[in-house]
């Protein structure tokens, strides 16, 4: 016997059923489409610069937004103030060369507040910046972005990978905040103990349209130097003389093999995913893309490159 609660219960669900139903909208698709396909605010976030990071004439601004529809723009905040910078054509992506000379020295913080067409709000968490005189500008600086993490947070990647994959290169996009010169790079690597021989090559890229662009420089790095094979090393680039190589904008720096061999032969060490800022990178079947370790977790080869202002 159906008790009384149980018997309002399937009563209401046999009212709510078929209003669900009459929902329907184009034919074949489910009745639930008519509800609408943008059902939450979007979603922003501050990939550059760095919380704590000091600032100077200028900052690089990097951010990632989403929706479940699409953002139609984005504002900036700058201690709650919108400031002038203000996107609307959006990618998940952007990044903005800001102008932050008026700032007061002291500290500072940026948000962003993202729209989407039904004018619903997502709010990034406030990064807290240092405005600093432009007379304490560093010399040099060491670009990197990944985080160091725990030890079992560090994903080992190989190059060349196994027959099944056409993954053939590791690289990371850096963006400094104004033209520099690239004096030396770090990454880490380790060889297998059956390859007594062959090379790889840094190579270092303009970056331009959303890819690596023209080749400005390439070192040849010996399995022969690379120490034990059974640990991970940082290699040196040991610099790129006195002159170094000028950038004016993002460039890369990438790993790859100078030599065709087959099987595993080295491999490159990334961090776990925890900054997932899209700066690491995979040549995959000839096209360098996004380095992911799962769906949604874009990882970062430990390429790290030092870098001086002229």
């Amino acid at each position: 016997m159906i008790n009384a609660g149980l018997k309002y219960r399937l009563f209401y669900l046999s009212l709510f059923i078929p209003l669900l139903l009459s929902c329907e909208g184009d034919p074949g698709k489910p009745g639930i489409s008519r509800l609408g396909d943008d059902l939450f605010p979007p979603t922003a976030e501050i990939i550059l610069p760095l919380g704590e990071r000091p600032i100077f004439e200028q900052a690089m601004v990097e951010i990632r937004v989403a929706d479940d529809d699409s953002v139609s723009r984005v504002v900036f905040l700058c201690d709650g103030r919108i400031d002038s910078i203000n996107f609307t054509t959006i990618i998940p992506y952007y990044q903005y060369l800001w102008n932050c000379s008026s700032l007061n020295e002291g500290q500072h913080t940026l948000q962003i507040a993202a729209y989407d067409r039904q004018d619903k709000t997502g709010l990034s968490s406030a990064v807290v910046l240092r405005k600093v005189d432009i007379a304490q500008l560093p010399v040099m600086d060491t670009l990197r972005y990944f985080t160091f993490g725990e030890e079992r947070d560090l994903l080992d990647w190989k190059l060349p990978p196994d027959s099944s994959s056409n993954t053939d290169g590791y690289g990371v996009r850096f963006t400094p905040d104004r033209p520099c010169k690239l004096r030396r790079v770090f990454t880490k690597i380790k060889r297998k103990a059956a390859w007594e021989s062959g090379r790889l090559w840094l190579e270092v890229y303009n970056f331009e349209n959303g890819k690596p662009d023209s080749i400005l420089n390439r070192k040849t790095i010996s399995y022969r130097s690379m120490g034990d094979p059974t640990d991970f090393i940082t290699w040196d680039s040991k610099g790129y003389g006195d002159a170094g190589i000028a950038l004016n904008g993002e460039f890369f720096i990438a790993v790859v093999p100078a030599d065709n061999l087959n099987g595993d032969t080295l491999a490159v060490q990334t961090d776990g995913g925890l900054w997932n800022n899209g700066h690491g990178y995979a040549r995959i079947d000839s096209s360098w893309r996004t380095l992911h370790g799962a769906r949604f977790r874009i990882l970062n080869p430990m390429i790290y490159a030092v870098v001086s202002y002229d």
